[in-house]
């Protein structure tokens, strides 16, 4: 930095500031993203009930998968005796049916039960969304897991992009202090000579 500041003056430091301006804010970006997606993630995992215990609102199942026509399925409990309907898109890769799934979504209305039930069941299900930002179907139940880690490894990389942005916008602008307050002469001002 001291023969940049030599040959190019005071503005010799404005190339380090160019390099620390988009660590700085790569950082504050991904760290951002990834608080939002761990919030997210906190939400779902509030959400997490027992497919007979879904209401009205955000919900996380996980059950068996029963697949309908009409890009719809039905996720079952353990003893296929309470069910719940999933919405999701006709784009969306196949999940094999008897299938342990994830369901994360929105619980919206209720519905006749489509398939046959006891006397004892309910002969209506919830309709669960899982169409949308945050909201899918996985046949693994440990997505949330997986999708938490990520979340933190994405927010410490970027408080780690972030960090070494400051360090170097602190450096060079200690260094260039330095550099012009040095008694030995060891900076000369290309204006001066």
């Amino acid at each position: 930095m001291e023969g940049l500041l030599n040959e190019y003056g005071m503005s010799a430091w404005w190339p380090a500031l160019l390099i620390a301006v988009p660590l700085v804010m790569a950082g504050l970006l991904l760290r951002r993203h990834a608080r939002r997606r761990a919030d997210g993630i906190a939400q779902a995992r509030a959400s997490l009930r027992k497919v007979r215990d879904v209401q009205a609102g955000v919900v996380t199942v996980v059950g068996t998968w029963r697949a309908q026509p009409g890009g719809r399925a039905v996720v079952e409990d353990e003893g296929a005796e309470f069910r719940v309907l999933v919405d999701r898109d006709p784009a969306a890769p196949s999940i094999a049916d008897g299938a342990q799934v994830l369901v994360v979504g929105c619980a919206t209305h209720q519905e006749d039960d489509p398939r046959p039930t006891g006397y004892r069941g309910s002969s209506k299900a919830w309709v669960v969304d899982a169409r949308g930002d945050g909201h899918f179907v996985s046949p693994s139940v440990d997505a949330l897991d997986r999708a938490q880690w990520s979340a933190r490894a994405r927010g410490s990389v970027g408080a780690m992009l972030f960090a070494a942005g400051v360090m170097v916008a602190v450096a060079s602008c200690v260094i260039a202090w330095r550099a012009a307050h040095n008694e030995d002469g060891a900076y000369q001002n290309v204006n001066d000579g």
